[in-house]
């Protein structure tokens, strides 16, 4: 749906942001009949399930899970959506640890299936919201400066609660709930490389590098001879003392390690840096039972630094806060 489409439609629920938490909430309150719009900034779904495709110099192409590498379930009811999904044949035990699972073809490929027939803007960023009456008006940024975009009777904002923060009005009693909730940052290099073998890399011991994803295989799809590609997370606390720097000399590091890991000197192919602003809650300081937060003014906020076990994966707290965060309004 184009951006420049302001609607002229009461809507029952807007929803910003279009990650699993945002998407989960919309198909079950969609499926309860209720008029619901998704605003999402970026062009597309994704959130912790985002991939990114690189070119090669031969015309073919690449694609990277960009976040999390796969996923497991620990709960019942996230147990139950992993089965049906597949069921359904989209997702597939990961092949070098079939604990866990990805998406069949990436793992973006999910939030895309549940967006399907949802009404969703994207490249649309709200700006303010502001109450009239009984309704909210929702406010997206415009190229002459801000358009009323909708009206809603509840906001539910599924964002990084540094954005959610932004978002709310002035003095809205959510404020200094989430104020002092800080998401920690994280740098991920996506490299392919050239080699006749395959590479033997641990990185548990590594104080700088948190995981290494082998994406060549985990699909179960049998490598090509020579090429290789990775998915590597830095570590939280070194991201952060490195969130200021050049992006040059953070990949250059990176890959320096990476090399030292294999012990071998590598050929790399294509590379790609990403920096997760928002990557991981480094604390949650409210008591907070429901997976969500809301308050008198139909304002909800939902996402995975809200859930009640933070030991949990990150997409399954995101899945259960949504499906909370529905089933109250």
């Amino acid at each position: 749906m184009k951006s420049d489409v302001v609607m002229d439609t009461v809507m029952d629920v807007v929803i910003i942001g279009a990650g699993m938490a945002g998407l989960t909430a919309a198909k079950q309150l969609q499926h309860r009949g209720k008029k619901v719009a998704v605003v999402e900034k970026s062009r597309g779904t994704g959130g912790r399930l985002s991939s990114k495709r690189l070119p090669l110099p031969d015309d073919q192409s690449l694609t990277f899970d960009l976040g999390c590498p796969s996923f497991s379930s620990e709960t019942p009811q996230f147990k139950a959506q992993l089965d049906k999904w597949l069921a359904d044949e989209l997702i597939v035990p990961c092949a070098n640890q079939p604990e866990y699972y990805v998406g069949r073809e990436r793992n973006s490929s999910i939030t895309r299936h549940i967006a399907k027939d949802l009404n969703i803007h994207f490249s649309t960023r709200v700006c303010r919201l502001e109450k009239e009456r009984e309704l909210w008006q929702v406010y997206t940024e415009s190229p002459t400066g801000e358009q009323l975009f909708c009206t809603a009777e509840h906001i539910v904002i599924a964002t990084p609660p540094q954005q959610a923060y932004d978002l709310l009005p002035k003095g809205n009693s959510l404020c200094p709930l989430i104020e002092h909730i800080k998401m920690e940052p994280q740098w991920v290099l996506l490299l392919a490389v050239r080699s006749s073998t395959e590479l033997k890399i641990d990185s548990a011991q590594h104080p700088n590098i948190k995981s290494i994803s082998p994406e060549h295989v985990k699909r179960g799809a049998k490598p090509d001879d020579s090429v290789q590609y990775y998915q590597v997370q830095a570590g939280e606390e070194w991201s952060q003392e490195t969130i200021n720097w050049e992006r040059t000399r953070v990949e250059s590091y990176l890959l320096s390690e990476f090399e030292a890991l294999c012990e071998q000197k590598i050929d790399i192919i294509v590379s790609h840096l990403h920096r997760w602003l928002y990557s991981l809650p480094s604390n949650t300081p409210i008591d907070n039972k429901e997976n969500y937060l809301t308050c008198s003014e139909k304002i909800h906020l939902s996402g995975d630094y809200l859930a009640t076990n933070q030991s949990r994966h990150g997409l399954e707290c995101a899945y259960l806060s949504g499906i909370s965060v529905a089933k109250q309004i």
